[in-house]
């Protein structure tokens, strides 16, 4: 017997996730904020760090994190789940809410992380279409969650990889018709202008993910949050290990929520070129775009999407394909710099046998 034969099944049936680490002058492929965190920022982060002590766990600075957000969002501190990323929390509320053999429902395309916890919960993934242009579909929604009755579903708006964005009305209606717990992951509430904490206090099985990563320059830093009822995020907690947000991750947090008007900034820049650059794209021959409320929009082409990157990446350029067949000819683009943009129109461009 091989060890990996001692590896429960429903592991060893999913796919591993894995992104080849790729460089390049711009790149376009992750969601990523193009801008560091800045330096003076860093400096306040470090200050703080070398006047704490880093032998002990740490349990104030994640402390202050939590009561930072408690207050930012007006939600019960008992109501915050910090964990490492918000994929090791995705990860704890799939567990906790999903036995063997139960559906988990999630947008067609969406992350693809939603299936690989399905897959590892033992569970049956689900997926629900989105209707013409991408665009949500409340009614459709509400008929597949009645029909399936899911234990947990994922609803992602913005959705990763398409941009849409449900309204307040239809994630209500989503909510009204869960059997189970809803899961709404706001990982890009940020670049949306809207964000959904009004439904959350409505209802009591409905959670919000959110995330540093994307609008907070902070990746690499690693951390996200979930908002719930304080009862479901005593059940959550359970299975996010013990001290799993550093002192060093909990103090950059700390800094940066001080700073939150900075980053904010930074988001409104974004958006603008996000429409700037869709405009230029609607004015390519040959090339659709999709609305998008995120920092990163599908571009649609007559080529094989792979074969496209392929020439991006030629050309300096990193760009993400996806593996639903409605992306065969289409590639997720991040909003970068003005810089990194135009470089890219123009690439686009000249494969398209024009100028932007």
């Amino acid at each position: 017997m091989k060890p990996s034969d001692l590896v429960r099944r429903a592991v060893a049936a999913v796919p591993a996730y894995r992104l080849v680490e790729e460089a390049a002058a711009v790149k376009l492929n992750q969601n990523e904020s193009p801008w560091d965190v800045p330096p003076d920022v860093k400096e306040e982060i470090f200050a703080r760090l070398r006047a704490r002590p880093w032998n002990r766990y740490a349990q104030e600075a994640p402390g202050r994190v939590a009561a930072a957000l408690a207050e930012l969002n007006d939600w019960p501190v008992e109501g915050i789940v910090l964990g490492g990323g918000s994929n090791l929390l995705l990860e704890a509320a799939t567990f906790a809410a999903v036995r063997e053999g139960q559906a988990v429902c999630a947008p067609r395309p969406g992350f693809a992380l939603y299936g690989l916890l399905a897959g590892l919960a033992g569970a049956r993934a689900v997926t629900i279409p989105f209707g013409p242009g991408f665009a949500y579909d409340a009614d459709a929604w509400c008929a597949a969650v009645a029909s399936v009755r899911p234990a947990l579903t994922f609803l992602c708006t913005p959705n990763n990889p398409t941009g849409s964005f449900m309204n307040r009305d239809g994630v209500r209606a989503v909510a009204d018709a869960c059997p189970g717990i809803l899961v709404i992951d706001e990982a890009y509430r940020e670049f949306a202008g809207e964000d959904r904490r009004d439904v959350l206090g409505a209802y009591d099985r409905v959670i919000l993910s959110r995330t540093f990563s994307k609008a907070f320059s902070a990746a690499g830093v690693r951390l996200g949050y979930l908002l719930a009822d304080p009862g479901l995020a005593a059940e959550i907690r359970k299975l996010v290990p013990p001290f799993n947000i550093s002192i060093l991750t909990a103090t950059a947090a700390e800094v940066m929520l001080e700073r939150r008007d900075l980053f904010s900034g930074r988001v409104g820049v974004l958006c603008a070129e996000r429409e700037r650059v869709q405009a230029a794209l609607g004015g390519m021959a040959g090339v659709a775009t999709f609305p998008s409320r995120a920092n990163f929009f599908l571009v649609e082409t007559p080529y094989d999407a792979e074969a496209l990157a392929a020439e991006m990446k030629a050309r300096g350029i990193l760009v993400r394909t996806g593996s639903d067949e409605e992306l065969r000819h289409m590639v997720r683009v991040n909003v970068g710099t003005r810089e990194e943009n135009d470089r890219f129109l123009a690439a686009l461009g000249e494969l398209m046998g024009g100028r932007p």
